[in-house]
């Protein structure tokens, strides 16, 4: 017991790795794939956005300006989109959780929309803040499927990673709105009220998210980031930020065109997506990563407890045999015993476990037997001295009845042989004197 009941639990415990360990390889697995089909949407989003600010500033122009360069965007995003679809209905993807794919199903079933917005937008039937709802309803939906994968895992050092990744889209599609916001008021260099509200709020917003991003992003990704937002388009992006937020709403907004916002804040916005890109090969990679040191985990694990496994049978029947032997002969002396045979040997007496104990209990049974033989032999013996005496004693009781009985007899016979010839002689007496008495009365007639 004291080496199988240690090996049971270490058997327990390498069977929680086992699971464990499984767990996470399966996690990691379901994330390389999540990673590719993040990529596929994140290119797809990325589209997404540039036609949904090309498609703001087509329709700002009142259709005068901006067509070609919106055809031309409608085509590259249709290509995305397409492999996007491919890449949701691939084999692999049906790894993901069923949470993710409903969420990929959500997104596939929202990219129909484009081609209605499309047709407004060519018909200019909607004006550029809705055509932006617009756009912007369906790239939260895709990006629903990057933050569900980011959920599907618990290790720390790849969930980080996922956040970080999370946040910087997030970032990066308040940037896009940030673009296609700032094109609008632009259009007429005055911004409205409500233009001038959102411009603000966007801003604030992603502050708050690249704040978020830098709690979760690891330092080779933050210095990244920092030397893309601090010089060319980023450096460029925030100056003209400024500018717009000090010039108050319905005031002309001067020394920044329309199509130079776009440029730079579609240059920043790309620059994003290179960081954007670099986590999640990062992201990627620590998952293949930790997917490999679990399967070696897991093999080194499923080979210790085969190990012990074995040990432990091997060990069980040889335990087994060391118990069932000595208690098949310990059986047959207590037959033997309780026959009556007390000649026979006590086995395993010299044992220091349970079958010596039971052995101790069965000596003690069978001294008891030859002790409790022993009195009744000695009890037989003085029962039989006690009968020999008694008869010995009973003989000579009767012999000396018998004497003074036959003394008793001898004189009884002897006085009855007396009186025997006394009768006699009384009888010839009678007899002589009836004689005598009829001789008188013969003469007497």
């Amino acid at each position: 017991m004291l080496v199988v009941l240690p090996a049971v639990a270490f058997i327990g415990i390498a069977g929680w790795i086992l699971l464990d360990r499984w767990s996470t390889a399966m996690q990691m697995n379901r994330l390389i794939v999540g990673g590719a089909v993040t990529s596929t949407l994140t290119e797809l989003v990325t589209d997404l956005q540039r036609e949904r600010g090309r498609s703001a500033l087509f329709l700002t122009a009142k259709g005068a300006e901006y067509g070609p360069e919106l055809l031309a965007q409608q085509r590259e995003t249709d290509a995305r989109r397409a492999v996007f679809t491919s890449t949701a209905r691939a084999e692999a993807t049906r790894q993901l959780s069923a949470n993710t794919l409903q969420k990929i199903q959500n997104a596939a079933d929202a990219l129909p929309n484009l081609d209605k917005i499309r047709a407004e937008i060519s018909s200019q039937t909607i004006n550029a803040a809705a055509s932006t709802k617009a756009y912007t309803e369906i790239i939260e939906r895709i990006l629903d499927v990057s933050m569900m994968i980011v959920r599907d895992t618990d290790r720390t050092e790849v969930k980080n990673l996922a956040m970080a990744l999370a946040f910087l889209q997030s970032m990066i599609e308040y940037t896009g709105l940030e673009r296609a916001t700032g094109a609008g008021g632009l259009a007429t260099k005055i911004f409205s009220s409500e233009q001038f509200t959102r411009f603000s709020i966007l801003i604030a917003e992603r502050e708050e998210i690249i704040k978020l991003f830098k709690v979760f992003a690891p330092a080779g990704i933050q210095e990244t980031y920092l030397s893309k937002a601090k010089a060319g388009d980023g450096a460029e992006t925030a100056r003209m930020e400024q500018v717009i937020l000090k010039v108050a709403p319905g005031q002309p907004v001067d020394g920044i065109e329309r199509a130079h916002w776009f440029k730079i804040l579609t240059g920043y916005i790309d620059g994003m997506v290179d960081v954007q890109n670099e986590l999640l090969r990062l992201v990627v990679t620590e998952a293949r990563s930790i997917r490999v040191s679990a399967i070696i985990e897991l093999s080194i694990a499923a080979g210790i407890i085969a190990v012990l496994v074995v040990f432990i049978l091997g060990f069980g029947i040889l335990t087994m045999r060391s118990i069932t032997s000595p208690l098949k002969t310990m059986t047959e002396t207590m037959k033997q015993l309780a026959n009556g045979r007390l000649d026979c040997d006590v086995p395993a007496a010299d044992r220091r476990d349970e079958i010596g104990a039971m052995a101790s209990a069965v000596q003690i049974f069978k001294d008891n037997a030859l002790r409790v033989r022993s009195l009744e032999a000695e009890q037989k013996e003085a029962e039989a001295l006690a009968a020999a005496t008694r008869r010995s004693e009973m003989q000579q009781l009767a012999n000396q009845f018998e004497a003074k009985i036959g003394h008793v007899v001898g004189t009884v016979s002897a006085a009855s042989a007396e009186l025997e010839a006394a009768a006699s002689t009384l009888t010839q007496t009678a007899e002589n004197t009836h004689q005598l008495s009829g001789l008188v009365a013969s003469a007497s007639e």
